[in-house]
């Protein structure tokens, strides 16, 4: 994506609609023991200051949960 111009650290997942606590939803999305690099750790941190829920998540099952809930807008 870089050659697209998209910066180093950017989550995979950014959904851009509010719920009544969020400005938006950003996941990063990691397979197994893997964590998210120093670049992303920063978007992440970033996000959130701005009222953002973000989290890296390493399961398929949690990532549909933490949207499912997000448009819930149920707390985890």
């Amino acid at each position: 994506m870089k050659y697209l111009g998209t910066k180093a650290g950017v989550p995979d997942i950014l959904i851009f609609t509010p719920n009544k606590k969020y400005n938006g939803l950003a996941i990063e999305l990691k397979t197994g023991y893997n964590k998210p690099t120093n670049n992303q750790k920063f978007w992440l941190n970033e996000l959130q200051l701005n009222k953002w829920k973000s989290c890296w998540i390493n399961n398929y099952e949690e990532a549909i949960k933490t949207i499912d809930n997000y448009f819930k807008n149920e707390q985890e």
